[in-house]
């Protein structure tokens, strides 16, 4: 399959969601749509992803990856946070390599939306590269009491 030609293309390290993804996709694209592949969630780690994955450029790039510490979806050495030992390992390992990979597949002037934690090593990674710019930040509140999150934006340039 090309994946130039993917209009949404996902990743998820839990295989065991591969058949709710596939119903997901059977029961809200169209038939022309799930015939031409333009919906796709591949089953490993993104940090895993080859070219052939991810071949095509993105106008944008939204990822909401675990939270070191209080996100473990499940057991498995395919999620991010086994592996690393310390929460800056983990985010020099893990976070970083993330958006690396989502950056350099993005057309210039796409957009790279992360919905993460304010992790300091990561936002001073973000900060030293020459090849995007800062946009800002969404958002948003979550639960009863309201806890302020944040989505944060940067552009390729």
């Amino acid at each position: 399959m090309n994946n130039s030609k993917v209009s949404y293309l996902g990743f998820d390290p839990s295989t065991c969601l591969k058949p709710l993804y596939k119903k997901i996709i059977k029961e809200m694209a169209t038939k022309e749509e799930q015939e031409k592949g333009l919906f796709k969630v591949i089953t490993k780690p993104f940090e895993k992803a080859t070219k052939k994955d991810l071949k095509g450029d993105y106008d944008l790039a939204f990822t909401s990856p675990p939270f070191w510490d209080l996100e473990v979806y499940e057991n498995h050495e395919n999620q991010s946070i086994f592996g690393f030992k310390t929460e800056d390992e983990w985010v020099r390992g893990f976070l970083n390599k993330l958006a690396d990979i989502n950056i350099n597949n993005l057309i210039v002037g796409g957009y790279f939306v992360i919905y993460v934690l304010e992790y300091k090593e990561f936002m001073k990674y973000m900060k030293k590269r020459k090849d995007t710019e800062y946009q800002g930040e969404i958002l948003f509140k979550t639960g009863e009491k309201g806890k302020e999150r944040k989505i944060f934006v940067w552009k390729k340039i």
